[in-house]
């Protein structure tokens, strides 16, 4: 079998985490994509993250917080791993979105493990423990 990589931020501030609504779909999750060929995971969320956020800026990639195969095969005949990365940015003229996401929320962390995609609460669990 074969897979995809996709590479998500855990972006906080105030003790909240920025979650983005797919365009596509009526679900939260945090930013971010698949790896292109011959990216680091690094240079993949980095992209990703000027991609789907404006304007953002100083981008800190830190710990690796979660890693998971979701079930099934969401991409044809390709599953997909996802792999959560605690992220520091900055939004100097506030948060803008592409076209890829139709909202975004600083969600508390509460919030987030009640109403995020799958794989975000573990990723938030281990979060919690590095503080």
């Amino acid at each position: 079998m074969q897979f995809n990589v996709g590479i998500k931020a855990i972006i906080m501030h105030e003790n909240k985490v920025l979650l983005v609504k797919d365009s596509n779909q009526d679900q939260w999750e945090c930013p971010g994509g698949r790896v292109d060929d011959n990216e680091s995971v690094d240079e993949t969320l980095t992209r990703e993250l000027h991609e789907e956020l404006p304007g953002i800026t100083n981008i800190h990639i830190k710990e690796t917080l979660h890693a998971r195969r979701l079930p099934g095969l969401p991409f044809g005949d390709y599953g997909l791993v996802l792999i959560w990365k605690y992220v520091e940015a900055e939004f100097p003229t506030g948060v803008h979105l592409s076209e890829e996401h139709t909202e975004y929320k600083w969600f508390t962390i509460e919030e987030a493990l009640n109403d995020a995609r799958e794989g975000i609460a573990e990723a938030l669990k281990s979060y919690l423990k590095l503080k």
